[in-house]
């Protein structure tokens, strides 16, 4: 039991420190480097095309009803977040939504 609690906090702490390291070593920079500048401005949307290209990507080639659903959900959820601007709106209506359209 011991040797698990012990793996657990050594885990832990690596976690913890693995992630910090980014925080402590920019926070004694003055300026920001381009390249993370560039990086903050792109991948929100290169991971969410890749999050949502894997999970429409099941759904393309199964039945036409199960397709033609999916593919108005992702316009609806297009559609309602540059209306919007609301994450949980955009999140909360297409899932509605889908579960009664399938």
């Amino acid at each position: 039991m011991i040797y698990v609690l012990l793996g657990i906090m050594i885990a832990s702490f690596v976690t913890f420190f693995i992630r910090a390291i980014p925080f402590i070593v920019l926070s004694k920079m003055k300026k920001v480097p381009s390249l993370l500048e560039y990086l903050k401005d792109v991948l929100p949307q290169a991971i969410m095309t890749l999050l949502v290209l894997y999970s429409v990507k099941d759904y393309l080639y199964t039945d036409t009803k199960t397709m033609l659903t999916v593919c108005i959900m992702s316009g609806v959820v297009v559609l309602l977040h540059l209306w919007k601007r609301n994450v949980l709106l955009s999140v909360l209506v297409p899932t509605i939504l889908f579960m009664m359209l399938i």
